[in-house]
């Protein structure tokens, strides 16, 4: 019993330690050495009293607690954030806005510059004021502001904005998924420690409950010491199993201090459960029906299936790439030199850097990088033939998981109805040998015999009730099913 408790607890506090690095040197402290333990019936009624958390109370906490969990909300607040994102680019124009501030040579011609009919004029001036400004030691700047905001709404895209929309989906479920893959995990972890320190608390109360027996022999053993009608061989034999029991109480004291601190660790705070296995009889679908079950409810399975649907996406938004992308365009120029003043009301003769200018149009982009394009394809095609692979190698693991689940229900189950029935004979045995031995009738061995049978005995049924619970469990983890909620 011991070797099987301290390995159960001893993993559960190890995956518990590598969800909580920041802890790994706190939890390498040793656990406090037992104290003796009361009498069986004191220790289970103090283990009860008050109102104690039970397994979904449990499994609340360490989901609350949980840094696992946190990591998984983040990234689904992520994936809706870029499923927004693709949404709205969706329906929604490209808004762009430019402001350049450069120094721009100083042009000024009078403001009562008379311009008659004709160009010959205008060009005499502006060639004088282009002479004038050619020479260096003449040249003026000044700034100069522009502003440029264009506006470009996709018309048509072959599919390449459906095809980002349907990523971002993908996405989403995606991690809606691994939040449901991370509570599954964590629920299959909380039943290992919770399970376990029931076995361990069943433990102290088996060996409690033995020495309680134990005392009624020890007083004929007095008796007949006092009259010298034992043996020294029958006293020896009773201060060895006397030294076992203690051996077993310190261990199950061990065993019940390593599963609380396993318990802590995934919950996040101290806890205290109760003391005894449930008594709810379970009732679990055929073989049949829990493969079936996990095919559909997986969200390992699920997440494979929506990482399909995300690489279908970006396949459909590589081939884009091959056809031209339709859009409307729309731009608005201002630009403003205060040194620039050029007094002319001609609208062929205008100054770029003193004007304002709206342009609307509608243009096609072709990408011309096609070797290119075939590699991006060629890529999404891979990793989605790739995933497809796997989840049909998923689906085949997940079957052998919820086969070999349910062979060791099976197992457990019928373990626990024999060896319910074998802490029945054992029982009545002790009992008749306690009272035998008290008369006289039997030796001391026959009675240490009988002590020895019922301790084996409570101790493999309280490890078929923990095996039971724990298939039960494990069910609930490969099959996506809810047995467990019936607790």
């Amino acid at each position: 019993m011991t070797p099987l408790i301290r390995l159960l607890t001893v993993s559960a506090l190890a995956s518990c330690v590598l969800g909580h690095p920041d802890r790994l040197l706190a939890q390498t402290e040793p656990p406090p050495t037992p104290a003796a333990s009361p009498p069986a019936a004191t220790t289970r009624a103090a283990a009860q009293a008050g109102a104690t958390p039970g397994f979904h109370e449990v499994v609340r906490k360490a989901l609350e607690y949980s840094p696992f969990m946190v990591e998984a909300r983040h990234k689904l607040g992520f994936r809706q954030a870029q499923l927004a994102e693709a949404r709205h680019a969706h329906v929604l124009p490209k808004f762009e806005a430019n402001y350049l501030l450069a120094p721009a040579p100083d042009l000024k011609v009078p403001a009562d510059l008379e311009v008659p009919a004709g160009l010959e004029p205008i060009e005499e001036e502006l060639e004088a004021l282009a002479a004038k400004t050619g020479r260096f030691e003449d040249l003026e700047f000044g700034p100069s502001h522009i502003v440029e905001v264009t506006a470009t709404q996709p018309l048509f895209t072959f599919g390449r904005l459906k095809g980002l929309r349907d990523q971002a989906e993908a996405g989403t479920r995606a991690a809606e998924a691994e939040i449901r893959d991370v509570e599954r995990e964590i629920r299959w972890r909380v039943a290992q420690i919770y399970f376990g320190l029931l076995l361990a608390r069943q433990s102290t109360f088996i060996v409690e409950e033995t020495a309680l027996e134990l005392e009624r022999v020890r007083s004929r053993v007095e008796k007949l010491a006092e009259r010298g009608e034992i043996s020294q061989e029958d006293r020896q034999r009773l201060r060895l199993f006397e030294v076992e029991l203690e051996n077993r109480r310190a261990e199950a004291g061990l065993n019940v201090s390593l599963a609380l601190r396993a318990l802590k660790i995934a919950a996040g705070e101290d806890l205290d459960i109760g003391s005894d296995f449930p008594e709810t009889e379970i009732a679990v679908p055929a073989m049949e029906t829990l493969v079936a079950s996990a095919r559909q409810g997986r969200p390992d399975l699920q997440r494979v299936d929506y990482g399909i649907r995300a690489r279908a996406g970006e396949l459909a938004e590589a081939r884009s790439a091959f056809f031209p992308q339709l859009f409307v365009f729309a731009r608005f120029n201002f630009a403003s030199s205060p040194g620039r003043v050029l007094a002319l009301e001609n609208p062929f003769i205008g100054d770029p850097l003193n004007t304002q200018r709206f342009t609307g149009a509608v243009g096609v982009n072709q990408n011309l990088n096609f070797l290119i394009t075939h590699d991006r394809v060629s890529q999404a095609g891979a990793e989605r033939a790739g995933l497809e692979a796997k989840r049909s190698g998923l689906q085949d693991l997940v079957e052998g998981e919820v086969i070999r689940a349910y062979f060791e229900y099976e197992e457990a189950r019928t373990k626990k109805t024999n060896n319910a029935q074998a802490v029945r004979i054992a029982r009545g045995w002790l009992s008749t040998a306690v009272s035998n031995y008290t008369l006289g009738l039997i030796s001391m061995r026959d009675v240490l015999d009988s002590f020895q049978a019922y301790l084996e005995a409570k101790k493999d049924f309280a490890e078929s009730l923990h095996a039971y619970y724990t298939s039960l469990a494990g069910l609930d983890h490969v099959a996506q099913t809810s047995l467990l909620s019936a607790l």
